[in-house]
This record gives C-alpha cells, sequence and structure tokens, in this order.
C-alpha cells in the first residue's frame, strides 16, 4: 500500500510551502487509495509549542485536507531514536563527537573553498580520551560515518541526482542535549511508518543523500523520492514574509474560501496539458498527476489568487454565500456594526459580483451597518463640497421622506424626476447622494442601495452631514 506523510515542524503557523506540500501528497495518495500520515517533528523542543500544533491541524482541516494516521509526535519517540543510534554506534557506523561549538566554528572558517565537512578528528578516539572529556563535563554529539563515495537519488520530478558524500562528511545524528537531529530521526519514523513515497520541497533535496546513507547502514528500504519546486515571489526570490503573510490563517481571516486556496495551492508548480485553471477539489482527485509537476520554480500572485477567489463566489449561489457573509461579519463584528438579518441577503446580492474575499464585503459593505459611514476626504471635496449640492440632496430628502413605496424603482422615478424639475442631469443629483449615504463615490447600483438602507437611515444621513458650502 501507498502510504505518504506530512510532518510539518510546530514552529508557527502552516505556511503557503508547507500547505501546497501537504495538499499534493493527500492528491496523490488519494488515487493511489492509500494511507496519509500526519507527523508532528516537535523535536526543536525550544522553538515547538502546543499554540503552532494546533494552529497547523486547523489549517488542514479548514483546507479539507484529512489525514488516515496521527498525528504521530516525535518528542514522544526520543526512545526509539536512541535505540537505533545505540545500534549504529555498536556496528561502528557512528561515533561521539566532543568537539565544542567554538572548535567546529574554527574547523569551518579553516575550510573555506573546501569542503565544509567535518574532517573526522573524534572518530578514532581511544577510550581514555573519551573518559577525559567527559570528565571535563563535555556533552557529546553523535556522528554518523559517511562512507566515501557518490549518493545517487533517483527523483520523480528531477531525476536521477548525484552528490559527492565528502561534501557533507560525518553528520551529526543525536545532538549533544539528547535529542535526535532532523534526518536521523526523519528516516527512522518514514521507515517504520512504512512509507513508501516522501513528497516534499526542493529546499530538503540536500538532506536526501544522506537519509539515503541512513537507510543503507539500518537495512531499512529506500522510499521513493520526489521534491517539490520552490514557491517564490514575483521578484522571483523565494516566498517570504517580505511578500505578503505567508500563513494559511492569514487567508481564512481575509475572508478566502478555503476551495479556492486549494485549487490555487494545487496550481503552484503543476498543471494539466489544458492548463486548466478552476477545479472543484473532485476534479483535483481526478486529474492531479506527480508526472506534471514542473521543475522549475511556482510563482505565488496574489492578485491570481484574488481573482481566483472572486471566481469561487461568483459561482455560490446566494443563500452560500448570505451564510457565509453572515458568520465572516459575525466573527470580525464589533459595538460600531449594526447587524440585522432582515434585507441582508439582498445586501449580500448587491455585492456578489464585485467582491474577491469576504473581507471585500465587509469593507465595501460596511455602511449597511454603522450609524454613519466614513467619508472618504477626496469624495467630500470633490462631490460635496460642490455649490448647490446642499440645495439638490435637502429636496431629494423632502422627495423621499414621503416616498411610498420606498423600493427601488419609486426612488428612481423620483431621483430622475427631480433632475428634470431642476433641468440638471440625474448624474448630479446621484453622485453627491451617493457619498452622503455611503462614504465614498463608488458602490452597487444607487437605487438598490438607498432601498436597502431604508427611508429612517437615509433620512438620518441626509440630515446629519454637513457642508462648509451650499
Amino acid at each position: 500500500m501507498v502510504r505518504v506523510r506530512f510532518a510539518p515542524a510546530p514552529t508557527g503557523y502552516l505556511h503557503l510551502g508547507g500547505a501546497r506540500t501537504a495538499l499534493f501528497n493527500w492528491l496523490f495518495v488519494k488515487q493511489q487509495h492509500g494511507k496519509f500520515i500526519l507527523r508532528i517533528e516537535d523535536t526543536d523542543v525550544k522553538r515547538s509549542t502546543d499554540e503552532s500544533v494546533n494552529a497547523i491541524l486547523d489549517s488542514l482541516k479548514w483546507l479539507g485536507i484529512s489525514w488516515d494516521e496521527g498525528p504521530y509526535f516525535q518528542s514522544q519517540r526520543t526512545h526509539i531514536y536512541q535505540e537505533y543510534a545505540k545500534k549504529l554506534l555498536q556496528d561502528n557506523q557512528a561515533y561521539y563527537c566532543y568537539c565544542s561549538p567554538s572548535e567546529l566554528e574554527i574547523l569551518r572558517k579553516k575550510a573555506t573553498g573546501e569542503a565544509p565537512g567535518y574532517d573526522g578528528r573524534c572518530r578514532n578516539l581511544s577510550p581514555t580520551q573519551r573518559q577525559e572529556y567527559e570528565s571535563s563535563g563535555r556533552k557529546p554529539t553523535i556522528r554518523f560515518k559517511s562512507p566515501s563515495g557518490l549518493t545517487q537519488v533517483n527523483d520523480l520530478i528531477r531525476g536521477k541526482v548525484s552528490f559527492d558524500n565528502a561534501l557533507f562528511g560525518d553528520f551529526i545524528i543525536f545532538k549533544s542535549d539528547g535529542m535526535p537531529t532532523y534526518n536521523f530521526a526523519c528516516i527512522i519514523d518514514d521507515a517504520l511508518m512504512g512509507i513508501t513515497h516522501v513528497i516534499r520541497g526542493e529546499d530538503h533535496i540536500s538532506n536526501t543523500p544522506r537519509q539515503i546513507l541512513l537507510y543503507q547502514a539500518l537495512g531499512f528500504k529506500i522510499p521513493v523520492f520526489a521534491h517539490l519546486p520552490l514557491i517564490l515571489g514575483l521578484d522571483k526570490t523565494p516566498l517570504s514574509k517580505r511578500h505578503g503573510d505567508v500563513a494559511i490563517e492569514h487567508y481564512r481571516q481575509e475572508g478566502y474560501l478555503p476551495e479556492a486556496l486549494m485549487n490555487y495551492l494545487a496550481l503552484l508548480g503543476w498543471s494539466t496539458s489544458q492548463s486548466q485553471q478552476i477545479f472543484s477539489k473532485e476534479e483535483l482527485l481526478i486529474k492531479f498527476s506527480i508526472d506534471r509537476v514542473s521543475k522549475n520554480p511556482a510563482i505565488f500572485d496574489l492578485e491570481k489568487l484574488r481573482w481566483l477567489n472572486g471566481e469561487y463566489i461568483r459561482e455560490l449561489d446566494i443563500d452560500s454565500l448570505t451564510g457565509l457573509c453572515w458568520e465572516y461579519l459575525n466573527k470580525i463584528r464589533n459595538s460600531k456594526f449594526e447587524i440585522r438579518i432582515l434585507k441582508f441577503k439582498e445586501i449580500v446580492k448587491l455585492f456578489q459580483e464585485r467582491i474577491k474575499t469576504l473581507s471585500d464585503f465587509v469593507k465595501q459593505a460596511e455602511f449597511f451597518f454603522v450609524n454613519s459611514p466614513k467619508y472618504h476626504p477626496s469624495a467630500v471635496e470633490q462631490i460635496l463640497m460642490k455649490d448647490g449640492v446642499r440645495q439638490i440632496l435637502e429636496q431629494v430628502k423632502d422627495r423621499l421622506v414621503q416616498l411610498e413605496p420606498f423600493d427601488t424603482n419609486s426612488i428612481e422615478k423620483t431621483i430622475r424626476e427631480l433632475a428634470d424639475q431642476l433641468k440638471i442631469k440625474a448624474s448630479d443629483i446621484i453622485h453627491p447622494l451617493r457619498v452622503a449615504l455611503t462614504g465614498d463615490k463608488v458602490s452597487p447600483g444607487l437605487f438598490e442601495v438607498v432601498a436597502l438602507l431604508g427611508k429612517e437611515k437615509v433620512q438620518e444621513r441626509l440630515i446629519k452631514i454637513r457642508w462648509e458650502n451650499g
């Protein structure tokens, strides 16, 4: 049975690169009817937190990525790693190293221009020498004895890649604090958990030859490797916080739909021969293929993600979108919001074609839910401060207060009739009325806005607004 794993370190939120890795593993194993294992690599005790674990699990669940086994925690398996380290020591494939950090730093500086690997000076210490080091209080690491020669990685995406073992020398498998290193704990877990395919980011490819050597030394079966391309920003540098927020939780809070984000993550390094852009989860499960994953870096484009999310929003039925907007608005609401369920669906309808995220809805529709909208200074100066505007809006107010029924058609008819009577264009009424009621020069159709605000709120805003000239 095909078995894959996703193994994040709980030192922060789940980021876009990690989520893409989890997704590709999940899509691949679902097609193979295999098992997806979740493992938490928390051997970095100082930086690992329960908060990060919970955030990672919540983000995976929100995206719709489920796991069949786990989560397993490496911090609860240290006794297992110790057993295998002892085996390597007994088989003379590893040794204790007593070099201090300062001594190692000197070695690194001397190795400039040469292979940077450890020079093996502790490889053949006598029992007496070891005893002297330990008596002085030095706590050893455990190093693996790397054989000379080349190690070849057969990668599903990159093909055959060879590494000279001298490049990394005798690397550490157990730290002086008694915790295993990433490379050692990783291969023990992958072997004991029966992982058949390791699908991870390209940044791990330099770890792979070390891990292959450990698999061979312990007699474990080597899994199939596939290293996913890096994700870059628009400036072609590795994606990081300088390109914007990279945490999945951020996009959730900004009102992106999980289906849209899953779709976009799938496109970061993978495509179909038809260059299809929009996929349902069911389509991804059918069409995804590791053979179509590119070797070239993927480019994260926030505007493309926003576009894609907007497409998903427009495809939602109005009841579903209303529920999402209502839930989102209530999550971030505060005392300034006056949320009434009456007419809420009609308000959502006004914005469905205009928004790309749920946060867009809150920002654009906020004037419906507050006592007084935020007035953009430029809109006030350019439109409300014009000569004659105050008198026009006073007449609009007087007409609308008397209007029955207060619906879209009646409002439009009243405003156009007033324009004819005043011998002005309808836009000379519509533009200032929009600013007076919404605070901005841009909104959905004004007549619909006026009807949904309601007669009472329209009257209040036209009374409260103040102009310095008229």
